[in-house]
């Protein structure tokens, strides 16, 4: 459960999708834009998307573009289908992040939808993917963490401790999910957290500092400080 920076590769992004209307364009096709996904059924909250601010570039990260996310594995058939993908283990398209936990994995594609594919138990991994205009995201044990370009943050999967119901907001800039909880960086350097909390690994008052990037192991959670140093919380048990 790596590290989830955002880093929104914007630039890329809109050259991508001009280059795409530019094909449109010369083919004389007409189509509309994707409209936007149906939160309904997922936990989610979203207000209106709003364009980024020169702030929020500040945090810009060049992520290199991806053309096919590769997975190797357990791969069940049937409903039990776990995280790599049975057709040459590709899944073919263009990504620019992907992430993966035990069951199901995830990736970003440059329009900032979300492919999907593994265990699909309690919505974790829908086949369909999922809509919006995402940024980072992160693989629980059973859940999923997206951040939006709007700065918000969406979940969906298992909820049992609350690691599937974010806070609100609209200044996150990185995310990370473990087995049961989920972390996420604020723009002021605070650490937000939710879900699971029988190890300390989520304290629901969040963590106050200076920090720059954060990681969420299974049953513990790291941040790193400006000034260099580590901050840890959680289990800390040694085999």
């Amino acid at each position: 459960m790596s590290q989830m920076i955002w880093g929104p590769w914007q630039s890329k992004r809109e050259q991508w999708r001009a280059q795409k209307a530019t094909r449109r364009s010369n083919n004389n096709a007409t189509t509309t834009d994707a409209a936007d996904d149906d939160d309904r059924s997922m936990n989610d909250r979203d207000g209106s998307e709003h364009s980024s601010s020169a702030q929020e570039q500040e945090f810009l990260a060049t992520i290199p573009i991806i053309r096919a996310a590769s997975s190797s594995g357990l791969n069940k058939n049937g409903k039990d289908a776990a995280q790599a993908p049975s057709d040459n283990n590709n899944v073919e398209d263009d990504f620019i992040q992907v992430e993966e936990t035990t069951h199901h994995s995830l990736a970003i594609r440059p329009d900032g939808s979300i492919a999907c594919w593994g265990r699909n138990e309690l919505g974790v991994a829908p086949p369909e993917g999922v809509k919006g205009d995402f940024v980072a995201v992160a693989a629980g044990g059973y859940h999923s963490v997206a951040l939006r370009r709007n700065g918000r943050i969406k979940c969906w999967g298992c909820n049992r401790y609350g690691e599937a119901s974010p806070p609100k907001g609209d200044d996150f800039i990185a995310i990370d999910a473990g087995a049961y909880h989920s972390i996420a960086l604020r723009r002021d350097g605070s650490v937000a957290c939710w879900g699971g909390n029988g190890y300390g690994q989520a304290p629901p008052e969040g963590i106050d500092g200076d920090f720059v990037a954060i990681n969420a192991g299974a049953l513990h959670s790291i941040a790193l400080r400006r000034d260099g140093s580590i901050a840890f919380c959680g289990r800390n048990v040694e085999d």
